[in-house]
């Protein structure tokens, strides 16, 4: 078919051809066929192939422009719909009006005044390009700037018509040559052509688009604020063309002087958007200047700009002479920095926010490969994390082990740490524990799933390692690659997210009004202090949520897939299009195993594993008539799914069906903007498991019992606790993260200085605090037991000190839950006077209210052992089942010494199992400190038992507690 459409394209003839030829396919009227048996209409057919060939890309063109016109608003009014707001609580920033209607206006002035005398044949787009650059050169001259950058708002006024020869540039050769001649040729003598129709075939930009641009240059700022460039946020409505507002941004941005960075947080669409562009960066002589990536690689070159971490790090340790290099300051990388950001709410979400980027190094040395190949032969002997511990003595043993510490003598407690966690990752490797990693058909690799795709560079331990023995026929991998993958990690930074600090920072998002509190304050720590929302260029949405019947679902786990098959083909035999969207892969792949699938007329499988082509092929035509596309959740963000199909629009458009709760309000927004986009219908519902409901959102599994608006409320009001929860716990992780970049760049201004004794000492407090981090990482993915004893004697009535104990409680469940997320941890309850009782058993920390809730002050004496005796019958019962577990005891009081408990603890711990005690006490506790001396006598008194602890102190106490039991889970 492509091969056909491309030999019918050449010349006018083609052209005119290939645009009747679509027109006729778009709007091929319906031949009444059915669907129900998995075939597709002659309409459905014909929008399909219009709508997927580049060879029609002009009569989408065409239609998309029709609709959009029919919709535009007036200049006028668009700048007045246009409202700014402060970051922080959303209250109201004025903007100059007239500032923005002048800039608009000059804007189209010069771009339709270009573009006519482009088809009218009287400037070529050399010429667009050349007169720019020259006026580009005119300025700088004027103004007098050499190699740095100009200045926006000294050139204000020239802004608007360096903006229209970006988009002249960009209209033309995005709509193409060929149909430009074509228009060119019958502009004057249309021969009965619908010339206005037929210059709807070029892509042209909205107002809303170049009003967003312009307050990225300053425009609508009051007088008040005019001397200065303000970072800015723009919010613009899913669908409402971001990608081309930050492309035309970045061209001009780079004219000035600036090097940009349009960071994004997926692989596909920062590709997508750099590809559409590339044309005019390259004929404007700014791709040098601009680049398209993650977050994640631009956190890599900020650093990298000041030296090579890695390798630098890999000379230390082979003992060379590292060579002295200058050091660029973070403030010399940053000074000239445009950071675009693409959906700012996911920079500063919780996978960012908080977070480091982390950067390891591979040494390469035969013994770091002999010991991970011995570890592999006794794999089987890696069952358990004790017969783990067990084998890494044994191979601590070994010739290899020896030669590896021999060669690099001065770092041994980084090679005696990496062995140990070679030993743990091969324990998670045989069972399974995730992450794992994944055979990458494309690049013929093992890597992880990173958003949406499966990256090769990403690092998770050893267990890439472990994969590449497993499969070494698999991947046919040369002895090289083998050495390489088959190396020692040596971590060598780790830098904060929120320490990127680029000159100028502006974002555009569909959900800033969506962004949470202490998200607000961490972009106000950017710079931005006011956000715009830009009106619809589509007018009124015609998005159906809950007026549907069943626009909510929460049915149970056996029944899911079903309730999810029956959903999709009633869409189909609506003869709409519907796209199913999965938490993760391992779900999409459950489903596609059940006999329900096979139920399915050709669903397409939307996954990170494809090719960049396939991908935008399924992206493409998933908004067509009959389609039924299933995709994981990155693919919710971004992702492009137009639909030029009138019918499919008459029986109310694409259906999104989401699977699982949104963490956030933002990304439910996000999934819901990929139907009703641009001024189509579309609709939208959910299916939940109850399981879903109860463990993520902390609801009952008959929340709808009331009707699904109040129960959608309800999900609502939970979903933002649990957000607020979320962040809540990143105020000390921010700390945290600081201190970590400190000691990072310390450590690379010192090999990059070229100072070995410096170097040295700065990698070495350098790792103290990476295997802090590490440990808390290695907490966060095994499954833990928190054994809770609080006191009920009567002495805690006094002065609301049993409430204080209640809160700290309750604050150290929401905390531990928090941190284990992802995991199967538990916490049991027991609550004591001179008696004991059990008030939970291994309640799931992600129900621990259910725990916290039954919580009853009773009254009576002090007795330690009879708590501790449940404790103990707790864990020793459950020993198999978790990877460690802990018992935190809480008193006001003193008892006697509970002897036989204290030896059966011991003798717990003596036998390897995981155990680890912590007591808080208000006063002095005698026999609580026995029992941590008698189970720690290396360990100061303190490290494990926190006394003199008043009622006020006690959630401090324990969250420092909370703190001590993730050190304590490698340390064992």
């Amino acid at each position: 078919m492509n091969e056909l459409l491309n030999k019918a394209s050449g010349g006018h003839t083609g052209v005119q051809y290939l645009l009747n030829l679509g027109q006729f396919l778009m709007q091929l009227k319906d031949d009444g066929g059915t669907m129900d048996d998995g075939t597709m209409s002659r309409s459905a057919v014909a929008k399909r192939i219009a709508s997927e060939f580049k060879q029609f890309e002009n009569v989408q063109n065409m239609f998309w422009n029709q609709a959009v016109q029919k919709m535009q608003k007036a200049p006028e009014e668009c700048v007045k719909d246009m409202n700014a707001k402060s970051i922080l609580d959303d209250g109201e920033v004025l903007l100059d009006e007239g500032d923005l209607k002048n800039g608009l206006g000059s804007f189209w002035d010069h771009y339709n005044e270009m573009l006519n005398q482009s088809l009218d044949r009287q400037i070529q787009l050399e010429d667009i390009v050349s007169k720019c650059l020259e006026e580009v050169a005119m300025l700088r001259k004027r103004h007098n700037v050499g190699g740095d950058v100009l200045d926006p708002l000294s050139i204000k006024e020239s802004l608007p018509r360096l903006l229209a020869h970006v988009f002249v540039h960009y209209s033309i050769t995005a709509t193409g040559d060929e149909f430009m001649s074509f228009l060119a040729t019958n502009r004057l003598d249309s021969k009965g052509l619908d010339m206005q129709a037929l210059l709807g075939g070029i892509k042209t930009p909205h107002n809303i688009q170049v009003l967003a641009i312009l307050r990225f240059f300053g425009f609508g700022e009051r007088s008040d604020r005019k001397n200065i460039l303000p970072n800015q946020l723009v919010q613009v409505e899913t669908g409402g063309g971001k990608s081309l507002i930050l492309g035309a941004a970045a061209t001009v941005f780079a004219m000035l002087g600036f090097d940009v960075r349009d960071a994004c947080y997926s692989d596909y669409l920062s590709s997508r958007d750099a590809k559409d562009f590339h044309p005019t960066f390259s004929d404007f002589q700014v791709a040098p200047r601009i680049k398209y990536s993650k977050i994640t690689t631009f956190s890599e070159d900020m650093v990298a700009a000041k030296g090579d971490v890695r390798s630098l790090t890999l000379e230390l340790f082979a003992g060379k002479s590292l060579k002295s290099k200058v050091v660029a300051s973070q403030v010399d990388v940053s000074k000239n920095q445009i950071l675009l950001v693409d959906e700012v709410d996911v920079f500063m979400g919780p996978e960012f926010v908080a977070k480091t980027h982390d950067q390891v190094a591979r040494l390469q040395h035969p013994g770091a490969r002999k010991v991970l190949e011995n570890l592999w032969q006794r794999r089987e002997e890696a069952q358990t994390l004790q017969a783990a511990d067990k084998l890494c003595f044994d191979v601590k043993t070994g010739e290899a082990y020896k030669n590896l510490v021999k060669s690099f003598k001065t770092f041994e407690v980084v090679i005696e740490s990496q062995v140990r966690m070679m030993c743990v990752d091969l324990h998670d490797y045989m069972q399974k524990t995730h992450p794992m990693p994944e055979f990458n058909p494309v690049q013929g690799c093992v890597g992880y799933k990173v958003q949406d795709r499966i990256d090769c560079d990403a690092v998770f331990g050893y267990k890439s390692a472990f994969a590449y023995l497993e499969d070494q026929k698999k991947l046919n991998k040369t002895e090289a690659k083998m050495n390489e993958a088959l190396s020692m990690l040596v971590p060598c930074g780790q830098f904060s997210y929120t320490k990127i600090h680029p000159r100028h920072i502006f974002g555009v998002s569909g959900t800033v009004e969506q962004l949470q509190p202490f998200q607000r304050q961490e972009v106000k720590k950017h710079g931005l202090h006011v956000f715009t929302t830009m009106p619809s260029v589509y007018g009124q949405s015609k998005f159906r949520f809950l007026e549907q019947a069943d626009a909510i679902k929460v049915v149970p786990a056996a029944n899911f897939f079903q309730e999810i098959a029956l959903a999709t083909q009633e869409k189909v035999k609506e003869k709409r299009a519907i796209i199913v969207f999965f938490e993760s892969h391992r779900l999409l792949e459950e489903f596609r195993r059940s006999q329900f699938f096979a139920k399915l007329p050709s669903p397409e499988i939307l996954v990170e594993g494809l090719s960049y082509d396939d991908k935008a092929n399924i992206i493409k035509k998933a908004a067509n008539t009959g389609q039924i596309t299933l995709a994981t959740a990155p693919f919710g963000r971004g992702s492009d799914f137009v639909s030029y199909d009138d019918k499919l629009q008459e029986r109310g458009g694409v259906h999104v069906l989401q699977t699982f709760p949104s963490a956030d309000a933002s990304e439910e927004v996000q999934f819901q903007g990929r139907t009703a986009r641009q001024g189509k219908k579309g609709s939208y519902s959910l299916i939940l498991r109850e399981e879903d409901v109860q463990q993520k959102l902390g609801l009952a599994a008959d929340i709808l019992h009331d009707g699904q608006g109040k129960g959608y409320q309800k999900m609502k009001s939970a979903r933002a606790q649990k957000s607020a929860e979320r962040f809540a716990s990143l105020t000390s992780d921010l700390q945290e993260a600081h201190e970590k970049d400190v000691l990072s760049h310390a450590l690379l201004d010192a090999l990059v200085a070229g100072d070995r004794k410096k170097a040295t000492d700065a990698y070495l407090d350098f790792y103290k605090t990476w295997m802090q981090s590490h440990v808390a990482t290695s907490a966060r993915s095994a499954a833990h037991h928190y054994v809770i004893c609080l006191d009920d004697s009567g002495s805690m009535s006094y002065g609301q000190k049993f409430e204080a104990a209640q809160r700290a409680v309750e604050d150290f469940a929401t905390q531990a839950a928090l941190k284990n997320q992802g995991t199967s941890s538990a916490m049991s309850l027991v609550i004591f006077d001179h008696d004991a009782r059990v008030v939970c058993n291994q309640t799931p920390l992600d129900q621990h209210a259910s725990c916290t809730n039954a919580i009853t002050y009773q009254g009576g004496g002090t007795e330690f052992s009879r708590p501790l005796n449940h404790s103990m019958q707790l864990v020793r019962g459950n020993k198999d089942k978790y990877d460690k577990q802990f018992i935190l005891f809480y008193t006001d009081g003193e008892a006697a010494f509970p002897q036989a408990e204290a030896d059966l603890m011991k003798r717990f711990r003596d036998t390897g199992e995981n155990l680890e005690f912590f007591a808080v006490a208000e006063n002095r506790a005698p026999a609580l400190d026995l029992i941590c001396k008698a189970l720690y006598p290396w360990s100061p008194l303190s490290d494990h038992c926190l006394s003199q602890v008043s009622p006020e102190e006690i959630s401090g106490a324990m969250q420092e507690t909370l703190r001590r039991m993730n050190m304590a889970f490698v340390q064992a």
